[in-house]
């Protein structure tokens, strides 16, 4: 748990959440973690710490596909990704 002096702390600014901290709390809340994030914490001046040793690009494309609500859409971004590796393993072939 936490203190309810640590969550003082985080609402007046003095302590920052880490994202591992932050998916606890989503997760105590039934919240998805996106919920708590905006553009300014995603693309922001990266201060925000990473979990589970993902770079802060793969938590980032994480959160980002989580708030993708349409399923077709999901699968279209998949389908592009295996497409752009399609393509970097076929150049570095020619190599």
């Amino acid at each position: 748990g936490i203190s309810y002096q640590q969550v003082q702390k985080y609402e007046n600014g003095a302590s920052t959440l880490t994202i591992s901290r932050l998916k606890q709390i989503s997760g105590a809340l039934g919240t998805p973690l996106g919920f708590f994030l905006d553009e300014k914490d995603l693309f922001g001046d990266g201060g925000w710490e990473t979990a589970s040793g993902l770079s802060e690009e793969e938590t980032m494309l994480i959160i980002l596909f989580r708030q993708i609500r349409n399923r077709k859409l999901k699968q279209r971004f998949i389908k592009m990704l295996e497409e752009i590796l399609r393509e970097q393993r076929e150049e570095r072939r020619k190599r």
